[in-house]
């Protein structure tokens, strides 16, 4: 919190921060989804909001993939294991693998949840 009671965030090991939470897009993204799908009309159909959910997390992966594409690691050094990007030129202590298993998971529970019988 900064000194007027706003929340911020910053990223573990590092000196950025950001007004927005790390997973705003995510949250936003499945929203959208979840309002779209209960405003149908006719209201959607078990098979068809189990359909949108199998839609939604192909798309998902296929950026995951995309997105991991490349990385390799863990890579040991005297600050910690870290991970690089060939084709980027990039490094990143934090695991893209994980990072994305952790949205999945966030991704499954919430459309679960909402859109999904118990």
């Amino acid at each position: 919190m900064d000194d007027t009671g706003r929340a911020y965030y910053t990223k573990e090991g590092s000196t950025e921060s950001t007004w927005e939470h790390p997973m705003d897009m995510v949250y936003r993204e499945l929203l959208n989804l979840i309002k779209e799908t209960r405003l149908r009309h006719p209201p959607a159909t078990e098979a068809q909001r189990e359909e949108l959910v199998k839609q939604h997390f192909n798309e998902v992966h296929s950026r995951a993939r995309a997105d991991v594409e490349g990385w390799s690691g863990p890579y040991p050094s005297e600050q910690g294991e870290y991970y690089y990007n060939d084709r980027l030129g990039v490094s990143s202590w934090d695991s893209p693998v994980a990072q994305w298993e952790q949205e999945l998971l966030l991704r499954h529970a919430v459309l679960s949840r909402c859109l999904l019988p118990e």
